[in-house]
């Protein structure tokens, strides 16, 4: 497994799991930003997808109304290389592409995909 894997699915296995209901979600200077208005008791209220390189994806999830402001323990420079990125949603999935690969997120169910720039699956919820 390569170090870009290894992170993809540690990153998404940091994510979390969403509670039903659809996410609005809207894009920012770094990413895209979904809100779970409807989440259930402990579920997932926002949900961050933030692009740090063209390989490197932050996934970010919180039950709170708000990102912690504290500075992450684990990630010590949070953009390694500025990278040029878009989005889009088509048929209700929000897809994020780098030219290395793309992330797919169902705003209806929280689910987090990645792929490699052919296309291919990376890592996906279930």
């Amino acid at each position: 497994m390569t170090r870009i894997q290894s992170g993809i699915m540690l990153l998404a296995l940091l994510s979390g799991c969403v509670a039903a209901g659809a996410g609005a979600f809207e894009k920012t200077d770094d990413g895209i930003l979904f809100r779970f208005d409807g989440a259930a008791e402990g579920g997932t209220r926002l949900l961050r997808v933030t692009v740090c390189s063209d390989s490197i994806i932050r996934v970010t999830a919180t039950p709170d109304r708000f990102f912690s402001a504290r500075q992450s323990l684990m990630v010590q420079n949070p953009r390694v290389r500025p990278a040029s990125w878009s989005a889009r949603e088509q048929k209700g999935i929000v897809t994020l592409s780098t030219s290395s690969l793309s992330v797919r997120v169902d705003p209806a169910s929280g689910s987090v995909s990645f792929f490699d720039k052919s296309g291919r699956p990376v890592l996906a919820e279930r």
